[in-house]
């Protein structure tokens, strides 16, 4: 990653002592940035599948131009793009998938609590 630096499987603990588990995207600079946070349930590492993409195509289905890097993750942003445009981007695996901690919680005051501080 040339314009930025990523570090992954950083743990960020939870006010319950829960650890969510993120890929951090940031440029090289040391100066404060603008950040951009991501928390999917579909894992933050799926990453497309360049193959599948290959054989829909092949059989008809139009998916119009994609223009991301293959660092981006499904219905996330686009990590490349928005780190040369000076912005960190934090992907997170939510509570309980994947490689976070805890039990997964899909709404409710438990989430609202991850979610929010």
């Amino acid at each position: 990653m040339s314009s930025g630096f990523l570090e992954r499987d950083a743990a960020v603990p939870m006010r319950d002592g829960v650890r969510l588990f993120v890929n951090l995207f940031r440029p090289l600079s040391d100066r404060p940035h603008p950040v951009i946070m991501s928390v999917t349930p579909y894992g933050k590492d799926k990453l497309p599948d360049r193959l599948g993409t290959f054989l829909m195509r092949l059989s008809g289905v139009k998916f119009g131009k994609l223009n991301c890097s293959g660092l981006t993750g499904f219905e996330s942003p686009d990590p490349m793009y928005w780190v040369r445009q000076g912005y960190i981007v934090l992907q997170a695996d939510v509570r309980g998938m994947h490689k976070s901690e805890g039990r997964q919680a899909s709404s409710g005051s438990r989430m609202q609590k991850t979610t929010t501080t």
